[in-house]
């Protein structure tokens, strides 16, 4: 299969507008800037008249172009000089939160520059600024640098005044990359077919823009419908900017350069279908240039057919009644890790109502009979679609059974497994046990920091493991349960709060944390990552984690358990993970904890037992 390209931004804007006193608006995009990827970045040209100088000023790293990101990095005591004649106005487009930016002259608020100069120098007081775009306003001709002219007319379809249509599916995946990551999403949508004479109308094509029609010819004997590729489908803002779309065809041919011009797909009226063959990519392109590398995405095998789209149909909780909270203890059958978390339970009678059962949908409800202590599960329940990092599935409950006892409040099971839509093992668990949570009182178990990790892209984090038991032996609420985080630098233990302006996804402050909080970006569930973000933690002599429990009207909690981050010769040594820790991938193979996608970390206990947490890098 071709490697297709997903374009973050459209092609670099040309000059979008000219306003009173001779001045030009025009946006310059990073990714257009002709830099490899990670390659250091030192002067380029932004117009004909406005040039950018990157230096590493005092920092200790140069300014680097990365692909993943699409962004030129500014790192901490990095500067970017941009000069040119009359700038009043520069608008920023960040890339992940990074934004950390300041300048020598005007003023800089909420990624807008203002002011009056022919030279600005901006740099990077602590962590850092990626810049994935700038928006400038200047006296000058806003001429963008290879600046490229389009090779087709941009016009949309449109349909006859009248033009009676049928309803068609589109099943099948659509392909785009994100980040290096190549994300495949079942599609299962409506399309809008119509025919005037020998014209056909298809609606509903576009991933991006669902409104937009292509047009077709039917061929004389009306077996055939021939689609000219390039079509423009219209245009989208995406991340401030607007960006084109067109179908376009490509053929998986390793001797092909350019796409077709036009492509024939066979039609069966009588059948209902428009056959595409397994070699045929159905594209959403960025460019009309006949050209597969500048597709945000493609369909793959797609399957178009007369009539409805099948809806899968989800179990839901009856109104009125109420679910009780089960603690789940298990081992993971892939993995052999331990496996904890949380399950709903309500019992209406023989009809049994569990949520949680898939860790990865803990919303999705089964259903389930009780009869002679036993609850049984039908398979084929939709649980709902996961889109997780590269995967992507509708996920179904298999057949499965547990034995229930009352009087224990516990449900037991060998075994059960949740399937994908290509009916294989999804997931499956050993040795099950899930038991009810009273609504007691109680002292959470310490917890601790495993370790305090160093993202070279992202900067430290902490990983966390914060057990769900009280001193008393008790599970408890996972709704319930929260932890803070303390630092100490000079024998004065601090409480480390995590400020809004640091986390993109925070609306306010937070110090203390919800066990099951994610912002799914820089704070996980359960603690098993939490980054600290606009500190400097190498001044840090050891950092530590608590628990605060409220059950039973009370409030109780642990004691602080701490991470030394001192060596034996009393120097801070942040960021080095500890010997009893270490990752591997779902391969086995080790990792240094930094990846994105899934990692097994693995913690050697004192007895010399190994603890094994699946952790999830987004």
């Amino acid at each position: 299969m071709k490697n297709f390209t997903l374009m973050m931004f459209a092609l670099l804007c040309s000059l979008m507008s000219f306003a009173q006193g001779g001045q030009a608006t025009f946006t310059w995009a990073a990714e257009n800037g002709g830099f490899d990827d990670q390659a250091v970045v030192v002067e380029f040209n932004v117009t004909d008249d406005m040039t950018a100088t990157a230096a590493k000023g005092n920092g200790s790293s140069d300014p680097k172009y990365y692909d993943n990101g699409k962004s030129v990095r500014l790192y901490k005591g990095n500067t970017l000089t941009l000069a040119g004649p009359g700038i009043t106005k520069i608008s920023f487009t960040f890339s992940g939160g990074k934004k950390n930016l300041q300048s020598n002259v005007g003023t800089l608020a909420n990624d807008v520059w203002t002011g009056s100069a022919d030279e600005i120098v901006f740099s990077v007081p602590d962590g850092q600024a990626r810049i994935e775009a700038m928006e400038v306003t200047y006296t000058g001709t806003g001429n963008l640098v290879n600046n490229s002219e389009r090779v087709v007319e941009d016009v949309v379809v449109t349909v006859p005044e009248g033009l009676q249509t049928e309803t068609w599916t589109l099943e099948g995946y659509f392909s785009e990359y994100q980040g290096y990551d190549e994300i495949w999403t079942p599609v299962n949508r409506a399309l809008k077919v119509g025919f005037d004479g020998k014209d056909v109308y298809v609606q509903g094509l576009s991933y991006y823009l669902p409104e937009a029609w292509i047009k077709g010819l039917l061929s004389e004997d009306g077996k055939q419908i021939t689609f000219n590729s390039p079509q423009y489908y219209g245009s989208e803002t995406y991340a401030n900017y607007s960006r084109s779309m067109y179908f376009l065809i490509d053929i998986y041919n390793e001797e092909m350069d350019e796409c077709p011009e036009s492509y024939t797909f066979d039609y069966d009226a009588e059948a209902g279908t428009i056959t595409v063959p397994q070699d045929v990519y159905i594209m959403e392109n960025a460019q009309p240039e006949r050209n597969y590398n500048d597709a945000y995405g493609y369909y793959i095998q797609p399957v178009l057919h007369k009539g409805e789209p099948t809806v899968e149909e989800v179990v839901e909780l009856p109104e009125g009644l109420t679910a009780d909270e089960y603690h789940m203890q298990a081992v993971d059958g892939y993995f052999n890790t331990e496996h904890v978390g949380t399950v709903y339970v309500a019992i209406d009678g023989a009809d049994v109502y569990l949520q949680g059962l898939e860790p990865y949908l803990p919303k999705a409800w089964a259903k389930g009979v009780l009869q002679d202590g036993t609850i049984t599960v039908e398979g084929g329940q939709f649980l709902g679609h996961l889109n997780l990092m590269t995967l992507e599935y509708d996920l179904y409950t298999a057949p499965m059974a547990f034995t229930y006892d009352a009087q224990t409040g516990t449900l037991k099971a060998d075994y059960y497994q949740i399937a994908n839509d290509q009916d294989e093992a999804f997931e499956y668990f050993l040795d099950v046990t899930l038991t009810k949570i009273n609504d007691v009182p109680g002292v959470p178990v310490t917890p601790s920091v495993a370790s305090m990790e160093l993202d070279e892209d992202y900067g430290y984090y902490l990983v966390l493991d914060v057990p769900l038991v009280s001193t008393a032996g008790n599970f408890l609420s996972a709704g319930k349960l929260s932890y803070q985080i303390y630092y100490d630098v000079d024998g004065t233990p601090q409480p480390f709060v995590l400020k809004k302006e640091n986390y993109e996804d925070l609306t306010e402050d937070m110090s203390v944390i919800p066990y099951e909080f994610t912002d799914d970006n820089d704070i996980t569930e359960h603690g098993y990552a939490v980054y600290l973000n606009g500190v400097d933690v190498t001044t840090w002599k050891r950092v530590g984690v608590k628990s605060i429990y409220t059950g039973g009207g009370e409030t109780h909690e642990s004691e602080i358990g701490w991470l030394s981050l001192e060596s034996a010769d009393g120097i801070v040594n942040a960021g080095v993970c500890p010997d009893n820790v270490r990752y591997v991938d779902v391969m086995g193979r080790r990792a240094d904890g930094t990846q994105k996608g899934l990692l097994i970390r693995q913690e050697r206990m004192a007895d010399g037992s190994v603890k094994n947490v699946k952790v999830i890098r987004k």
